[in-house]
């Protein structure tokens, strides 16, 4: 877990170097919706991957709309990171948002 929280900081880092760059590729994939990691219970949560391959948590009905922003992405961003273990934790809704639970 250390190291996806690594690489996911090292992502943000390198994206806020060109942060109007980042803002121009955002909005012309359409933009990140904060509903699609909004819930009311954990069951409305599941696993899903971030541009970069990496597990993140999202609202079960946003899957499709996520997966196609992280292909419209995913070409215009560097994802160089190392190699991830298979995901084994779980996900909760935690004050509303769709999170990886802690281990």
């Amino acid at each position: 877990m250390k190291s996806i929280f690594m690489a996911t900081l090292l992502l943000f880092a390198l994206a806020g170097a060109n942060s109007s760059y980042a803002d121009a590729t955002n909005q012309a994939c359409g933009g990140f919706l904060p509903a699609w990691q909004a819930c009311t219970q954990d069951s409305d949560c599941v696993v899903g991957q971030n541009m970069c391959g990496f597990p993140t948590a999202y609202n079960q009905t946003a899957l499709a709309p996520v997966e196609k922003y992280n292909t419209c992405m995913g070409p215009m961003i560097s994802c160089a990171v190392a190699p991830q273990e298979p995901f084994t934790g779980s996900v909760v809704c935690q004050n509303s948002l769709c999170r990886i639970a802690a281990e």
